[in-house]
């Protein structure tokens, strides 16, 4: 198992990217966040509560023609008036560099974060009154060429580890492995083809799980005009997944197939941004199963002034597995104001629903103020 710290993520840049002109520097942001969640557990027995955050984050860059790299570091203060045990502070850390040559493109991402297992309760497991805490290590090199004028292809590799702070929750790691590549068949069409493999690995106090994955898919892009584009991926996975009981030494063994789609839709006038997307994939949990998704997402932003703008976007997800099926699904309105150059306002609304097989459904009702300074 990988292991790393926070100090194995501040590399030196390389001595090379020294002795070319570079535009160097420091910005940074500190945002404040105060808001009101009538259902903050989520359940059928709603109880609210008042909370504040605060966020300071500070962004160290170094550019040259040739190579760039940005570090950015925060730390999420979250508080709340009514549930004082979910306070936390909320560390995040990331590393990007990209080496930039006529025809290629090698790019790196390093991140840490630690933050609460409930902030990703959407996607993982609709448990949104858990204390876990989760520390997330990422690494993920990437590369593109451009073969020639009309092909290009890519390679990307990604490693993710997490580590949970009760073991009600499986620490878990999984390593990736893809391909791609693109064809301009015209000017406004563009075949493609992605392949990729992916091994997840979990340890649970009474279960261990190891899945492979391969995922192959085929599609296109398409621009109608300047302003709208279309694109489709179709194909299909593949699992062979290994389940072994710890306390009993017995292991079980299946193979799993399914399809895969990606469609995603964008549109551009004078004054609005439309984009509506539809994804279904294979996607692990943090009590070690890999669960099947359906994803919707739709979104409308609309520029009132230069300083101004409203978005109104929805969400909707299906996460199924053997047993049981969940459905989540918010919508939220938004405005944000850009006060001065500096300083920008904004207000929030979620409407949040939520129901499982066999259990009682849920919803709840968020309202946020948001006010962030940049330095």
């Amino acid at each position: 198992m990988m292991k790393w710290n926070l100090y194995s993520l501040l590399i030196c840049l390389p001595l090379s990217s020294m002795l070319m002109a570079a535009d160097t520097g420091i910005e940074g942001s500190i945002s404040q966040t105060l808001g009101y969640d009538d259902n903050f557990l989520f359940e059928e027995d709603a109880q609210s509560t008042l909370s504040y955050v605060l966020t300071p984050t500070l962004t160290g860059y170094y550019r040259t023609q040739t190579y760039t790299s940005s570090l950015t570091g925060s730390v999420a203060i979250k508080r709340y008036s009514d549930f004082s045990r979910y306070n936390s502070q909320d560390p995040r850390l990331s590393w990007q560099q990209a080496w930039i040559r006529e025809r290629a493109l090698l790019s790196l991402n390093i991140g840490y974060t630690e933050t609460e297992q409930r902030e990703d309760a959407e996607e993982d497991l609709g448990d949104f009154s858990t204390r876990n805490t989760v520390k997330t290590y990422t690494f993920a090199p990437a590369y593109n060429y451009q073969l020639t004028q009309r092909d290009s292809i890519g390679l990307t590799f990604g490693y993710t580890e997490r580590q949970y702070s009760e073991a009600t929750s499986s620490d878990n790691q999984s390593y990736s492995l893809g391909g791609n590549w693109a064809h301009d068949l015209s000017e406004r069409t563009i075949l493609r083809a992605n392949l990729s493999y992916t091994n997840y690995e979990a340890q649970g106090l009474a279960t261990e799980t190891n899945s492979d994955i391969w995922r192959a898919s085929l599609g296109a892009t398409y621009n109608w005009s300047e302003r709208t584009s279309i694109t489709a991926l179709l194909g299909a996975n593949w699992q062979d997944l290994e389940e072994r009981n710890v306390l009993l030494n017995q292991s079980t063994q299946s193979t799993n197939s399914g399809s895969l789609a990606s469609v995603q839709w964008t549109h551009k006038s004078l004054q609005s941004t439309y984009n509506a997307s539809y994804s279904r994939d294979l996607s692990p949990s943090s009590d070690g199963a890999v669960r099947e998704q359906d994803r919707l997402t739709l979104g409308w932003r609309y520029e009132l002034s230069d300083l101004s703008s409203f978005s109104l976007n929805g969400s909707w997800l299906k996460s199924t597995d053997d047993t049981q099926t969940r459905e989540f699904a918010s919508i939220s309105p938004s405005y944000n104001r850009q006060l001065s150059q500096s300083l920008t306002w904004g207000a929030r609304y979620d409407f949040k629903y939520q129901t499982r097989t066999n259990e009682p459904s849920a919803e709840s009702n968020q309202i946020q103020m948001n006010l962030v300074y940049k330095f």
